[in-house]
Order: structure tokens, then C-alpha cells, then sequence
């Protein structure tokens, strides 16, 4: 396996921006170049979260690849909802590693501000699998319970102290029944236990 390393990286500000995305991925995308050296990078992997539905585009990559004046670098477009920007540096490692490219751009980015935020809200609901969905299941629900188990693992409390062992290991009661929430449609959905955290053993 070839060695791979990141030789150059820029980011834009966050918040609300004027800006079009692909302007602000072409901004941090050309200072990663500059900082780096290169000047034409092999391949293109650009990662995005659902542009067809937050922005109205699709074919994202080759998007991307032209406006940067790389219309003849191969592009694709990765995306694993809120994971994207972290599968793109997997796919960006795995093109180097494997000797496909030499030098791989990954550029990634978000727009969501432009929305109001239950459409927002609506659209990232709806990478969270139906299944669970139908449970009254959010993303920031999910982020919740994850964050509650890695608390759990690592011995923090809410306040970033260690807790003994033994408190850990208690699950928490306090959280409302899952079956109590309401699905987007207006019907109760399915009843069922509360989440049993910390969720020690699905880690």
C-alpha cells in the first residue's frame, strides 16, 4: 500500500453565508490546492449531503469538478448523510493507497441556511432508516442516545467529569417512552420500551 498524507487543507467560515456552495467549496477547495502545491489534482471526490433537495442540483461532482476548471478530472460524489465529509477522506485515502491516484482533491460542504428550519429538519429527518422513523426517531435523538453511550464508555458525565463505574452502568429512566412520540403523518407510532442506554452493548 502506497503511503498516504494530506498535504495541504482549507476550510470557510460558518454561518450564514451569501455565497452559492459551490463557491464556498471552490474557495476552501483552492486554498487545500495552494497549500499543497498542486495544481491539477488526479481525481476529484466531493461530498455533499442531499444537494438535489437543499439546493435543486444534481450530478454534483461533475458540478463541482467544472466550476473549479477541472471539467476533465474525474469526479465522483460521496455521501452517508451527516458522515459524508469523513467517507470522502475514506475515499480519497483508499484512491492514493491503492496507487489509482496520486494526489485526490476532497472537497466537501453543506448550504442548509437558505431553507427554513423544519424543511431543514425534513430533510435530514429523512436519511434516518423508516424503521426507526416510525418510532418517533430524529437525527438529534440519534446524536443523543450515541453521545449517551460514549459518555457511558468513557466514564463523563453531562458536565465532562469521570463517573464511578457503577453509576454508568445504570440505564437512564427519566426519558419519555419512544412509543409516546407522534409520526410526521399525525399517527401515534408504535409503542414500544424506552431506549435502553447507555447502550453499552450496541458499540
Amino acid at each position: 500500500m502506497a503511503s498516504v498524507w494530506i498535504s495541504g487543507a482549507g476550510m470557510t467560515p460558518f454561518g450564514r453565508r451569501t455565497q452559492s456552495l459551490p463557491d464556498l467549496m471552490a474557495d476552501a477547495a483552492r486554498a487545500a490546492l495552494t497549500a499543497s502545491g498542486i495544481e491539477v489534482p488526479d481525481a476529484i471526490v466531493v461530498a455533499a449531503m442531499n444537494p438535489e433537495e437543499f439546493l435543486g442540483e444534481g450530478n454534483f461532482a461533475s458540478r463541482i469538478a467544472t466550476h473549479l476548471g477541472f471539467a476533465y478530472v474525474p469526479a465522483i460524489r460521496v455521501e452517508t448523510a451527516t458522515s459524508s465529509g469523513a467517507a470522502a477522506i475514506f475515499a480519497g485515502f483508499t484512491a492514493v493507497a491503492s496507487g489509482t491516484a496520486r494526489a485526490v482533491l476532497v472537497v466537501g460542504g453543506e448550504r442548509m441556511t437558505h431553507l427554513p428550519t423544519p424543511r431543514v429538519s425534513e430533510i435530514i429527518g429523512r436519511s434516518i432508516d423508516p424503521y426507526e422513523r416510525s418510532y418517533g426517531a430524529t437525527m438529534p435523538a440519534l446524536a443523543g442516545l450515541i453521545t449517551r453511550a460514549l459518555m457511558a464508555r468513557s466514564g463523563l458525565s453531562a458536565r465532562g467529569r469521570e463517573e464511578p463505574r457503577q453509576r454508568r452502568a445504570e440505564p437512564v429512566r427519566a426519558l419519555p417512552r419512544a412509543g409516546d412520540a407522534r409520526r410526521r403523518d399525525g399517527e401515534p407510532a408504535r409503542r414500544g420500551p424506552p431506549p435502553p442506554l447507555p447502550l453499552l452493548p450496541h458499540l
